[in-house]
Order: C-alpha cells, then sequence, then structure tokens
C-alpha cells in the first residue's frame, strides 16, 4: 500500500485539457471536510458543494487549460497561508464539471487512485482521472 507524503501532489485530469493539482489533505483537514457529509437513521444527509469547498482550500494548488469569459487563461490566486482564496473557488465551482470535482473531493478524502469512483454508486467515473507523479527513487540506505 503506497503512503502519499504530504508534498506529494496528485493532478486530476478532465478531459484532455483541463489540469487540477492538489496536494493530500491533514487529517485535521479531512475531519473537518467531512463535517458536511452525515448520516441521521440511515439516510445520507450530505452538503456536497460545502464539502468540496472545503477540499479546494485545503487541497488545491495549481489549474490548467481554464479560461474566463475573455478569453485569458485562468489563475488561481492565494492567501498568505497558501490556501485558494474563496473567490476563486466560488469561480471554480462555477465549471461545467463541477460534477467531477465534487467526486475528486470525495476521492480525495477517502484516497486518491487514478480511476474516479462515485463513492455511493462505486461506478467509474468516465472523462476524468487522477494522474499520481511518479518519483524517482533517491537513494536511501542499502538493505542488508
Amino acid at each position: 500500500m503506497l503512503v502519499p507524503r504530504m508534498t506529494d501532489r496528485y493532478v486530476l485530469e478532465i478531459g484532455k485539457e483541463v489540469k487540477f493539482t492538489f496536494r493530500p489533505l491533514t487529517a485535521s483537514q479531512k475531519a473537518e471536510s467531512m463535517i458536511y457529509l452525515g448520516m441521521d437513521s440511515g439516510i445520507v444527509l450530505e452538503d456536497r458543494i460545502k464539502m468540496v469547498t472545503r477540499v479546494l482550500k485545503y487541497s488545491l494548488v495549481g489549474c490548467e487549460g481554464l479560461k474566463d469569459y475573455e478569453e485569458q487563461e485562468y489563475e488561481l490566486e492565494f492567501d498568505d497561508n497558501g490556501m485558494v482564496l474563496e473567490r476563486c473557488i466560488d469561480e471554480i465551482c462555477n465549471i461545467p464539471a463541477i460534477d467531477k470535482l465534487i467526486i475528486a473531493s470525495f476521492n480525495i478524502i477517502t484516497g486518491v487512485k487514478e480511476t474516479l469512483y462515485d463513492p455511493f454508486t462505486m461506478e467509474s467515473i468516465e472523462g476524468a482521472k487522477f494522474v499520481i507523479p511518479k518519483k524517482k527513487a533517491s537513494p536511501g540506505k542499502p538493505k542488508a
């Protein structure tokens, strides 16, 4: 089983042009994001958009392939702590592929795999996948 380090990055590819880069969440960030999902008498209560906004705030570090209505390359802006600005999160939540970002957010919380799975149906999602960049092996201690 692979363990992601906090310095690792995941790239979500949506179609052939759009890419979002994410960092792993800390345990407390996962817990805060999961607050918006719960059960009451066996019924799933959820606010997916609130969950997605927390995951984006803590995990999103870059995007490619997005343009604004003036055909300018869209760029994320960050606060002094390296978190995406709320305005950018609001803008990202208005893209046509928000459904794929919702599913990706669940996957970031539960463990990233290359194939995106809907957490409720366990069906794979077409047109989007995670690319987990492979790192070159660093020289370590020789095995005895």
